[in-house]
């Protein structure tokens, strides 16, 4: 008998010869039979998985620290995560993610649905702002981004984006919010100061501690005009601020407690004690 490469002959050898290959190996072996592409599909994503998805509906999957190890210098492509990718790759591969980045300036039904997969121990970042996508105006949702249960859930948006047209919704307890360059538009901004779903959504009565990182304390001019949905409880940490003077220190924190209708107390600045 010829030899032959189906992992229905001794699977656990060829499984453990197919671990200690290099990626461009693995990519040629998917397209040998339909019992070997099973076999390699879940070696080719590993517990960190990086989406981005456009207005085009168009997905790009990149993962790393999976079965063949490495860092994000060893980042791939996951072929399956394509328009005409198999859907049971897919759902695999997000059902063992640990942490998920997902770049997105336009929510699809198919990258929310995918979303729902992801089990409760990831740690979900979402990044929606001018490093990526420098023509903010443009962004839009057009499906509501409904999260599930997350270990934690941190949010990153530009200034200018004006993604309206939808919602965000999550139930993390503890959030992670970046306001990016926004304070530098001050003089182009007008009306209200946000525009972004995101924004809208980053807060709701289920969070008990919001943390930002900004380097400025202008949260009152960001959240303007923005319907806040505040859990009475809700602690504030901000971060970056410690190089501030005292006096600026105080006002940040009074503005911050005032702009989420909480008392002082529950305000903080990482690495400032008001004692």
């Amino acid at each position: 008998m010829s030899p032959s490469l189906d992992p229905l002959w001794f699977p656990h050898i060829l499984a453990d010869i197919l671990h200690n290959t290099d990626w461009q190996t693995l990519l040629s072996s998917r397209l040998v039979s339909a019992s070997m592409l099973r076999l390699v599909d879940p070696m080719l994503c590993g517990p960190t998985l990086h989406l981005q998805n456009n207005t085009a509906g168009t997905i790009e999957a990149i993962s790393w620290g999976g079965d063949l190890g490495g860092d994000y210098l060893s980042a791939r492509r996951v072929p399956y995560f394509y328009r005409n990718g198999s859907k049971d790759s897919r759902a695999a591969a997000i059902r063992k993610v640990r942490d998920l980045k997902l770049h997105t300036d336009a929510a699809t039904e198919h990258v929310n649905l995918l979303l729902q997969l992801l089990p409760p121990h990831a740690k979900i970042w979402i990044e929606h702002d001018k490093e990526v996508f420098p023509d903010r105006s443009t962004a839009t949702l057009n499906t509501t981004i409904s999260l599930p249960p997350c270990r934690s859930l941190s949010v990153a948006v530009g200034s200018a984006c004006k993604c309206q047209g939808a919602a965000f919704n999550h139930v993390a307890p503890s959030v992670t919010f970046y306001p990016y360059d926004w304070h530098y538009e001050e003089e182009e901004a007008s009306g209200t100061r946000s525009q972004c779903a995101l924004v809208d959504g980053v807060l709701n009565r289920g969070v008990y501690e919001l943390h930002v990182g900004t380097d400025e304390g202008y949260l009152p001019k960001l959240f303007k005009d923005v319907n806040l949905q505040v859990n009475p409880e809700l602690r504030v940490v901000l971060l970056g601020c410690e190089d501030y003077w005292v006096d600026d220190l105080v006002k940040t924190r009074s503005a911050t407690a005032k702009c989420f209708n909480i008392p002082e107390s529950q305000v903080t600045i990482r690495g400032v004690d008001f004692n």
